[in-house]
């Protein structure tokens, strides 16, 4: 039986041990950018998971809903009721798989 994405341990530390490094994390970023609905330029290049719990603290500050982002982001509901540590880690995690295996797909790696 063949595993799911999700089961699979594709993470932000294969993208950055990944000979095409540079480019599946500018992808991460464009992919980030897309499901946050923020601007690129916003999601830095290092230091992802505390800019995405900082920025997970602001979305709920101004009382955003996050069953819309687990939508977007495609994220069991299961982590609504996570802390912002283990939110950013599992979005940074969905959003690895979705650049990784796109990347795959397409032959790009």
């Amino acid at each position: 039986m063949a595993q799911s994405p999700r089961s699979l341990n594709v993470n932000l530390d294969l993208l950055e041990s990944h000979p095409k490094k540079e480019w599946l994390l500018a992808n991460l970023r464009k992919q980030l950018a897309k499901d946050l609905k923020c601007e690129e330029e916003e999601v830095p290049s290092e230091d992802l998971e505390n800019w995405l719990e900082r920025w997970l603290d602001q979305y709920r500050i101004q009382k955003q809903s996050f069953t819309d982002l687990f939508y977007r982001v495609d994220l069991a509901e299961k982590y609504l009721s996570e802390n912002h540590v283990e939110i950013a880690r599992a979005i940074l995690k969905r959003e690895a798989i979705k650049v990784y295996f796109r990347a795959q797909y397409s032959g790009l790696i």
